[in-house]
């Protein structure tokens, strides 16, 4: 995938004004963009330079940019794009910039430790972010050696062990005694490497030995799609963590993946035990899928947060209600970042 190749110079950033929508007509007016803009591919206009707001004016909106001082932003879809393992090198770039006027950024995504490890590596010993991963589960950072280190932040020793057993008892569950015939599979998602929360994809057909290193739209090629199916699948994977952790949080996010999550593990409550988060003046959350419900959720506790969601393929992924604004394209949250920098350069 070709990294985005919009201009950094670009004067100022181009906003939409959608205000005079109302809450019901904004997702079937984002299916028709989506639907005009990229019929065929999900990448495709990667590099719209467009903000489209349903909440704020484009003078209210850069001024709430112009407060914020911290940018809180999920990974894949939003500012990695997937299946990649780098973020873009001119998003680097641009936070770097956002670093000189005094605009912190950390990424914070549901990713393990091993999927982590080479996004700071690829940005250099002076990566221009931090990384909460797993949901918060741990703190990531560069050492002086250029060593990604770890520290626990909502997780434990025995919580990780809570999570290894409940892995187990869905591995015999599903992939050992097999004690029906689906018309469908389970598998890990991602690296399969989770220690704090479980992650699960649903797959139309057996998946390889090595579907573990399939990533993006490689691994959506053997995904289920059928609709029917996989409600079936997911009320299936519901019932089984239920009945032996009631009170963990089973997320559906589409794209046939679903995340299983101990109650103690969640972006909001990540952030808001964040010392960055309680001391920035403004905050901007950046996310794409219903993974970043949560954490787009402290909009309506918080007078300070701007949420901006990043959407893109059409019909498969939602729009999160308390967003602000939107663009358009994958892991296209290059505007953002402009808009950021266009208000607070002097």
């Amino acid at each position: 995938m070709e990294e985005p190749r919009m201009s950094l110079e670009q004067p100022k950033v181009p906003i939409t004004d959608l205000t005079n929508h109302t809450r019901t007509t904004i997702p079937s007016y984002f299916d028709e963009l989506l639907t005009e803009l990229a019929p065929h591919s999900d990448e495709a206009q990667m590099d719209n330079p467009m903000i489209y707001s349903q909440v704020y004016s484009p003078d209210e909106l850069r001024q709430r940019f112009a407060r914020i001082k911290h940018v809180f932003s999920d990974a894949d879809g939003t500012i990695l794009p997937e299946g990649l393992h780098a973020i873009p090198s001119v998003y680097v770039h641009l936070l770097h910039k956002l670093t000189k006027v005094s605009i912190q950024t950390t990424i914070i995504t549901g990713k393990p430790l091993a999927e982590v490890a080479p996004i700071f590596k690829a940005a250099g010993n002076d990566a221009p972010f931090d990384v909460i991963c797993e949901k918060g589960a741990y703190i990531a950072s560069i050492t002086d050696s250029n060593e990604v280190k770890i520290d626990h932040l909502l997780s434990s020793v025995e919580l990780e062990k809570e999570v290894l057993e409940a892995r187990i008892a869905w591995e015999e569950f599903t992939f050992t005694t097999q004690t029906k015939s689906r018309p469908y599979y389970f598998g890990w998602s991602g690296s399969g490497q989770h220690r704090s929360l479980i992650s699960i994809d649903i797959f139309a057909e057996q998946p390889p030995k090595d579907y573990l290193m399939m990533t993006g739209q490689i691994r959506d090629t053997i995904k289920l799609k059928n609709k029917e199916l996989l409600k079936i699948a997911e009320t299936e994977i519901e019932e089984f963590f239920k009945s032996i952790q009631p009170e963990w949080r089973v997320v559906h996010l589409g794209n046939a993946n679903t995340d299983i999550t101990p109650h103690l593990i969640e972006k909001d409550i990540a952030l808001e035990s964040s010392m960055s988060f309680q001391n920035a003046k403004g905050v901007l959350l950046l996310g794409d899928t219903n993974n970043d419900r949560a954490m787009f959720s402290l909009k309506n506790r918080s007078p300070k947060v701007t949420a901006g969601q990043v959407l893109y393929r059409q019909g498969n992924i939602p729009l999160i209600e308390s967003s602000d604004a939107v663009t358009i394209g994958m892991a296209n949250c290059l505007p953002y970042l402009r808009l950021l920098l266009e208000t607070h350069s002097k």
